[in-house]
């Protein structure tokens, strides 16, 4: 089931970032690589995602990773 996020951090340089779903309690939180960018703009700091999140176990201290990501795009 895909997920819709906001990009709430972006490093243009490294091309890496997190993405935050608030619409659950508490907030989840993603890591985003833009090779995993399939659609839209380029990602950016508060644009609107809706990925899947990827099925294999989190190593404790990691975050989840967004696969299948689309940039809807937009500050929100």
């Amino acid at each position: 089931m895909k997920k819709l996020g906001i990009i709430n951090s972006w490093n243009y340089s490294k091309a890496v970032g997190t993405i935050i779903v608030r619409d659950v309690n508490p907030p989840e939180r993603f890591f985003l690589f833009a090779s995993r960018v399939i659609s839209g703009p380029e990602p950016s700091l508060n644009a609107c995602v809706l990925f899947d999140s990827d099925p294999r176990p989190v190593t404790p201290g990691k975050l989840p990773v967004a696969l299948n990501v689309e940039v809807l795009g937009g500050d929100q």
